[in-house]
This record gives structure tokens, sequence and C-alpha cells, in this order.
């Protein structure tokens, strides 16, 4: 029996280490994305996860499909691409009978007034990006709550860490660091397991904040950093 085959739509900071730890536990992988190139062992199809037709292409015999994409940082760009894509991979994921795992951003949560975000965290945007967020996650639920896909989210903030960069603390203040929690493994390790856990289908994963304070700072004391509001996007 051929090994279950698991589909990427994006290969950035997140989308080539996913894909290396899927194959690592035994996975079949592919990763669709508009340049050459990838990661070894894993097929590559090209092409624009904006066109409903080449998702359909690619999700074709998939067991899970990974949403790790994210457009340019534009609100205008955004609103056109982000309920496109999500669309589209509804659709060709329903197609294909796979889940769907979406990899998110907390824009959709608004101020936490100095409050832990957890599941329990209610969506109140109050921003632009963080309205389109909420639409599109609210889209994503719709589909599931009628059948047309079986779907969960993984949320998360910034990431920083060994393949971590434009972020918060970012690659130019931690490169070379070494021995650092990533935010971006964690993150990772969240999804793996959120495409396995079945009673997740439908909601969201999103890892928890700590009583303590937040990893960033952690890392910013490890690295002997002085940035005073890292950690506090």
């Amino acid at each position: 029996m051929s090994a279950e085959l698991h589909v990427l739509f994006g290969a950035g900071q997140v989308g080539q280490p996913l894909a290396r730890l899927l194959l690592h536990a035994g996975k079949r992988v592919r990763i669709a994305k508009r340049s050459s190139g990838g990661v070894p062992g894993a097929e590559v199809i090209q092409g624009d996860a904006a066109d409903a037709a080449f998702c359909a292409r690619a999700a074709q015999g998939a067991a899970t499909v990974y949403h790790c994409m994210n457009p340019p940082y534009d609100a205008r760009v955004w609103a056109e691409l982000v309920p496109r894509y999500m669309n589209n991979l509804i659709a060709a994921s329903g197609n294909a009978g796979a889940r769907l795992v979406v990899l998110d951003n907390v824009y959709m949560l608004g101020r936490p007034h100095g409050r832990p975000l957890d599941e329990d965290t209610p969506v109140n945007p109050y921003s632009r990006k963080g309205e389109i967020r909420a639409r599109a996650a609210e889209r994503l639920f719709e589909a599931h709550r009628r059948g047309d896909v079986i779907a969960t989210m993984g949320r998360a903030s910034d990431f920083y860490g060994p393949g971590g960069t434009l972020t918060g603390l970012g690659d130019a203040r931690l490169r070379g660091q070494r021995g650092l929690r990533s935010a971006v493994d964690a993150a990772l390790r969240s999804r793996g397991n959120t495409s396995r856990t079945r009673h997740k289908a439908g909601g969201e994963v999103r890892p928890p904040d700590r009583s303590r304070p937040h990893p960033a700072l952690d890392a910013q004391d490890d690295c002997g950093l002085h940035a005073p509001h890292a950690g506090t996007r």
C-alpha cells in the first residue's frame, strides 16, 4: 500500500519544515507553489492557488491538504486573495475527500488587553486585516458545518527561531543563535496534531499563551538582546 498523500499549498517558513516533518513520518508529500524548487523527497506542482482549477488538480488523491500561504502584507491584497485562497482550497479539498488544515494568525482576535489568548478568546477584530481574516475563517467553518469539507484551523502569532524570518524578533536579531525554543517548531507540531485529531474538526487549535512572559522575551534574554516591544505584536 502506498503512503498517505499530504498536499501543502505554500512552501515558506512553515510549509517547508512541515513538508520535512511529514516526509520523516513516512508520508507522501506534494507541494503546490508558484516557483520551482522544493524539499528533497517531495513532489512539486507549479501553479497559482488563486486558480481554482489548479487547486483541484494539486489536491487530487490527497488525504490531507494544508493551507500554508500568506499573501503580501497589504490589506488590499489580503481582501482579494485571502478569501479566494480559502474558497479554492475548501472546494479542492472537499472534491478530493481530503481533510483541510489551515494555518492562520491572531489578527481576528483583536486587542487582548493583557489577557492571555486561548481557545475561548472571542473573535473581535479591530483592523481591516482582522476583519478579512475573520470572514475567511467563518467561510471555512460554514463549509465544515454544511459537510462540504472536514476542516480545522491552527492559529498562532509571531514566528521566531530557526527558519523564522520577518518576525517580531526577526532573522537579523536571531541569526546564528542556537538552542532557542522555536515558535515555528511549536506551530508545526500543533498543526501535525491538528491533522490527526478528529474531535478538533470544525474548530481551532491555538498554541496557548502562558502566564509567564512571552517566549519571545525569553529568547531575547537568552540572546542578550534588548528589544522592549518584542513579543507584543
